[in-house]
């Protein structure tokens, strides 16, 4: 991601999420993007060159500031395990939820497309966030790497027709559960 401490293109980038997470991809014009951001479209072009550049640094802080948030939620070792790991889960899938329509959805198409090797290496880092966190707890390489990778894949059931926010968390709990069992580390409850 572009460095950047620019307050307006922020600004731009946080409308830009709104605009594509109400609308999708495919239907979002650039008008759209420049009136969200109180731009014309050539003051919305000397910030970005395109469409498709404001999407992919629009979608790459988004994901970013969602792993910043994850990993300030599981590195609260106050807190157990299992209450960490669910908020965390909640943190990275439930906001897709908050920010993207079901008519939208096309955008995550639109971001493999535009932007997959960057949105797979974030996506390998929440797993191993993940997996740091059950390491601290006191599982082994292996099994935290395995218990990592099985919350990723039961998060991914937030795309499930008709997922609400709460309905996310009564589907993830029981996960959540399972994989923290066990757990002895990081703040010295053992959950069973």
């Amino acid at each position: 991601m572009e460095a950047t401490n620019n307050p307006r293109r922020e600004a731009i980038l946080a409308e830009a999420v709104r605009v594509f997470g109400r609308f999708g991809y495919k239907k979002t014009a650039v008008q759209d993007l420049a009136d969200a951001a109180g731009l014309s479209k050539p003051g919305l072009y000397l910030h970005f060159a395109s469409k498709d550049e404001i999407f992919r640094a629009a979608m790459e802080k988004y994901l970013l500031d969602a792993l910043d948030d994850v990993k300030n939620l599981l590195t609260q070792h106050e807190v157990p395990l299992d209450e960490r790991v669910l908020g965390a889960m909640e943190t990275w899938f439930g906001r897709h939820l908050r920010t993207f329509t079901p008519e939208a959805f096309d955008v995550i198409a639109a971001g493999d497309r535009l932007s997959f090797k960057e949105v797979e290496g974030i996506k390998q880092s929440l797993v191993q966030l993940f997996a740091e966190t059950f390491q601290q707890a006191g599982f082994n390489p292996s099994d935290a790497a395995n218990r990592a990778q099985v919350l990723f894949l039961c998060g991914l059931s937030w795309k499930q027709p008709g997922m609400t926010p709460q309905a996310f968390l009564s589907a993830i709990r029981p996960c959540v559960q399972v994989c923290c069992e066990g757990a002895s580390g990081a703040n010295g409850d053992e959950i069973k």
